[in-house]
């Protein structure tokens, strides 16, 4: 077997909790085929696996003398190891090879030090994709063991303390922080650390090794369009007028969802929707009929007091949409880009019926208002995988025919008010004030870091903005905004795509799974179950010459178990 072998422990409640919350779920997210071994069952591991995570604290002292004999036997054989656990008084056979030469004593009254911040140190594979020196600050202090190495450390604590070793002879990987690191409390994940963990796990475990990763999705979502009638638009260069950013947009290969304020669109550009459209350069859905105050004062779908629309206003609504998008001569898109993110439940079966499968909402549930939901008014939700509001694709709350597609930063695990986080020419233009001048490097800078960090965290990038800013700047000043962006992500993998491709592509991946990978033969043998209606990808990883690579496969849509030799 060529997966991950995971040591738990579910006797110890406290210290379970992080690979329950925050470990499995990360594993599912990224589709890395693994199974596990729980300490409270007993110490019979079968270390004949492509790498081991120990995904838990204080597991070192329950593992017998013989099984981890058999553990250090496997790595000294070629088994990876990546060892969540910072207690490494249990782990001292591993000070070699790691270089620690001694375990500082502990905080005053033997209470362990804790790090309110980490910085990415020496560069390696693991954390390539973070800039040297980037600092991540905690949500609070959490707790890592103080040792003194020649090794170097890829990640450090505020005072220089090395959080992150590894060896490369034999692979190891040893975090020196509580992994209470990856739970929402402290930092979680989507928070700019993800990709170190997965590319720990990616450089330790034997190659070939196999995933069913997200791909390196990127898209664009536009709320607020009125296209040319947008009133903060009105100079002959404006980026606005004429759908102008459109071009750009598809010039640098992005396939916007645009949420449109219906009423505002002119004839002209009607036809340019239309020739977008037929050319799949964009997708349009119906945002508001119009909103020229920022109030909601036109809605289709709910009022934005969160008061239900009746049936009957709802048939009036729709029709209305109806006779815009027949006129253009287009569908709208499965995803709703709805003004607000207010949806009423009463909506529902209207948005259904035109052919609407999933939303993008971060945090805003079907039958809310904004406000209402940044006050937490509506049940508890926690949507797959991580239970965050910004990062995530699952069902809607109460309402599963809807499949909910979000990878936005909006600053918290939960909605809590503004996701200026989230757009990135909020702050960098003259709109509303928020900047003296149109800062086109700080815009780029936000964009290609929000885009980042949806590829780093197994997502995909989602550039957004409201066209309200598009239209200040010149159609000139947003294509050098674009210019920058793509220089600053050309060592990026990337795949353009469209919102619905990429909420399809989410629905069928949460539908399958790699069950798992045997090589023999020079032949990769691949078991998954499940299902899946459209062309999922494998990412084969290969190491050549100290040189890791990925290569992408697709697979042909399939229904229940099937073996794919790659």
């Amino acid at each position: 077997m060529n997966d991950l072998l995971v040591l738990t422990d579910s006797s110890d409640r406290e210290n379970y909790s992080v690979p329950q919350e925050a470990i499995f779920p990360f594993l599912e997210h990224f589709g890395i085929p693994y199974r596990t071994f729980d300490l409270a069952h007993g110490n019979g591991a079968d270390f004949d696996t492509g790498g081991i995570l120990i995904a838990q604290a204080k597991i070192g002292h329950r593992l017998s003398a013989k099984m981890k004999a058999s553990l250090f036997r496997a790595v000294n054989e070629g088994t990876g190891l990546v060892n969540l656990d910072h207690h490494f008084d249990d782990w001292k056979e591993l000070a070699e090879p790691l270089q620690i030469e001694r375990i500082e004593a502990l905080g005053r009254n033997d209470r362990p030090v804790a790090s309110t911040m980490i910085t990415i140190g020496q560069i390696h594979y693991i954390n390539q994709l973070q800039p040297p020196g980037t600092e991540k600050t905690l949500l609070q202090p959490v707790d890592f063991l103080r040792a003194k190495t020649k090794g170097e450390s890829l990640l450090l604590s505020e005072d220089g303390w090395p959080l992150l070793l590894y060896s490369s002879s034999p692979k190891l990987v040893q975090f020196l922080i509580s992994p209470k690191l990856w739970l929402p409390d402290y930092f979680g994940h989507c928070a700019g650390l993800d990709d170190v963990l997965f590319r720990a796990i990616i450089w330790a475990a034997k190659k070939p090794f196999v995933t069913k990763t997200i791909p390196p999705f990127i898209t664009c979502r536009i709320d607020d369009a009125s296209g040319s009638a947008n009133i903060f638009g009105k100079k002959r260069d404006s980026a606005n007028r004429k759908f102008a950013y459109l071009d750009i947009l598809n010039k640098f290969g992005y396939i916007p969802n645009v949420g449109l304020f219906i009423d505002d669109i002119t004839e002209e550009d009607g036809n340019i929707i239309k020739a977008k459209y037929d050319k799949g350069l964009a997708e349009f859905s119906p945002h508001a009929f119009s909103d020229p105050k920022n109030i909601n004062e036109h809605p289709i779908y709910m009022l934005h007091d969160g008061k239900e629309f009746s049936e009957e206003e709802l048939r009036e609504n729709f029709a209305r949409v109806d006779e815009k998008f027949q006129r253009w001569g287009i569908r709208q898109a499965k995803t709703v880009n709805a003004h607000f993110c207010e949806i009423g439940t009463n909506a529902v079966p209207f948005l259904k019926a035109r052919g609407v499968k999933f939303s993008m909402q971060p945090g805003v549930p079907f039958g809310y208002n904004w406000d209402g939901a940044a006050e937490g008014k509506h049940p508890r939700w926690d949507p797959k995988p991580y239970g965050n509001h910004g990062f995530h694709y699952d069902a809607m709350l109460n309402h599963p025919e809807i499949f909910d597609v979000v990878a936005h930063p909006i600053g918290s695990y939960k909605l809590t008010g503004s996701i200026a986080p989230n757009d990135f020419l909020w702050g960098n233009t003259t709109f509303w004030d928020e900047s003296e001048f149109n800062n086109v490097e700080g815009a780029a800078e936000k964009g290609a870091g929000i885009i980042k960090l949806g590829l780093n965290s197994g997502f995909f990038g989602c550039l957004m903005t409201h066209e309200q800013r598009i239209a200040t700047l010149s159609v000139n000043e947003f294509e050098e905004t674009l210019r920058r962006m793509d220089v600053l992500l050309s060592d990026r993998e990337k795949i353009f795509a469209s919102y619905d491709e990429i909420a399809e592509y989410l629905y069928n991946h949460t539908r399958s799974k790699l069950e798992e990978v045997r090589i023999a033969g020079g032949e990769i043998r691949c078991g998954l179950s499940g299902g899946s209606s459209v062309p999922l990808k494998l990412s084969v990883f290969e190491e050549q010459k100290g040189e890791i690579r990925r290569q992408l496969h697709t697979l042909s849509p399939f229904s229940g178990k099937i073996e794919v030799v790659l």
